[in-house]
């Protein structure tokens, strides 16, 4: 059996149990059919004389210790989870230092008798950046598939650079909506993405009766401003405006930042929502699917998404969407499963929630299943990795 070495950006933990879920979701796809394993540096914040001595080891060319963590959590498949350290600023180390332990780290595991056919980079930052490190000393071939809006901006000048070049040398990238695959070649990047979408386990996403007789409204998003979370209260005040019968909010909304005041709490307040609005900042990954068990309409009002898993997860449940127009959901949502709206337009989801209300729109369940399931099942993922992972290994 082939074997595959997977390194996700980020990727579930016991303190952020969530954090890359699907990333190990998509491995567990594949486990069957290729020997998956896992490689996960975790950056760990130290004091001042740590990064110092760290640094003072790397100028002076000495091995670095890894210790692999010896955690339980998430262990299927097997994985090499270690903690690395930064370097001093003033020094700018910090991406040499990176390429430093993670050669180490990788050595230690080839010392296993382990090593892999080819290595998938789960998002290019740092993933893919450390997959080109790794593939450039010990020429093994690797993959990147980008999960994330390529916002290139956001990133320093080292960075950015070491991203382009991961790109531009992958033996194949992977982008998971043709939106996104417009965002990475605006970039100027030399490379030609391969669409393959996402996967949602058609298994666990299924139609199951509404028990909740009233009317409720599922949003899911986090902290920030690519999500435009203003815009989602804006409507909903409009909406309760205008409604006379009783409704219900439900916001499975995280802050991703511990220090900051909760964000979907202070805007539930400003717009006086308190009563119509519940936010849950926290579930478990498998208990996802009640939400859109128990919901009539799910609403996005991103500025731009990628894929848009939630979205795609809601119509394997046969709830309908109505969502902004945010590249990602492109390829998804059509007058048989949803609403597209422009971005910014409070008024216009207010109206799509009252016409969903009033049943002026009328979906059906299967219809909508049936508008996805031929597109983004766990088979069909499965069938388009395998052939990704067959021409990385013979291209």
């Amino acid at each position: 059996m082939r074997k595959v070495l997977i390194i996700p950006s980020w990727y579930p933990t016991e303190n952020r149990p969530l954090e890359g879920s699907f990333f190990r979701e998509q491995a567990l796809a594949m486990k069957d059919l290729y020997e998956i394993k896992i490689f996960y540096p975790q950056s760990e914040e130290r004091g001042r004389l740590s990064k110092l001595m760290s640094s003072l080891f790397y100028m002076l060319r000495l091995k670095p210790e890894i210790e692999f963590l010896k955690d339980n959590y998430a262990c299927e498949p097997e994985k090499y989870s270690f903690h690395y350290s930064g370097g001093i600023g003033r020094l700018r180390l910090g991406q040499k230092m990176l390429e430093w332990q993670c050669l180490a780290a990788f050595e230690k595991v080839l010392e296993t008798g382990w090593k892999p056919d080819v290595i998938h980079a789960q998002c290019t930052s740092p993933g893919g950046i450390i997959s080109s490190f790794i593939s450039k000393k010990y020429n093994v071939p690797f993959i990147i598939t980008e999960h994330n809006i390529f916002l290139l901006h956001l990133y320093p000048e080292k960075i950015r650079t070491l991203m382009k070049s991961a790109l531009e040398n992958a033996r194949i990238v992977i982008a998971v909506s043709e939106h996104q695959k417009k965002m990475i070649l605006m970039q100027g990047i030399n490379c030609h993405p391969v669409v393959v979408g996402n996967m949602v386990d058609d298994s666990i996403f299924d139609i199951a009766p509404k028990k909740l007789k009233i009317f409720n409204i599922l949003y899911i998003s986090y902290d920030h401003y690519i999500k435009d979370n203003e815009t989602f209260f804006r409507a909903v005040k409009m909406f309760q405006q205008k409604m006379k019968d009783p409704f219900t909010v439900k916001i499975l909304g995280r802050n991703t930042m511990s220090d900051r005041s909760n964000t979907f709490e202070n805007l539930r307040d400003n717009f006086d929502l308190g009563n119509q609005v519940e936010i849950i900042e926290y579930v478990e990954r498998e208990e996802i699917v009640k939400f859109f068990h128990e919901t009539d309409v799910l609403v996005s009002t991103s500025i731009a998404e990628t894929f848009g898993i939630s979205l795609c997860e809601a119509l394997f449940c046969g709830v309908p969407i109505i969502s902004t127009a945010n590249g990602g959901v492109d390829e998804m949502i059509t007058d048989r499963n949803g609403i597209k709206v422009r971005i910014q337009d409070e008024a216009a989801i207010c109206n799509a929630l009252l016409k969903i209300f009033n049943k002026e729109i009328i979906f059906n369940p299967q219809e909508i299943r049936n508008s996805v399931i031929n597109k983004f099942t766990k088979e069909i993922f499965r069938g388009k990795m395998d052939e990704i992972y067959s021409s990385a290994l013979n291209p």
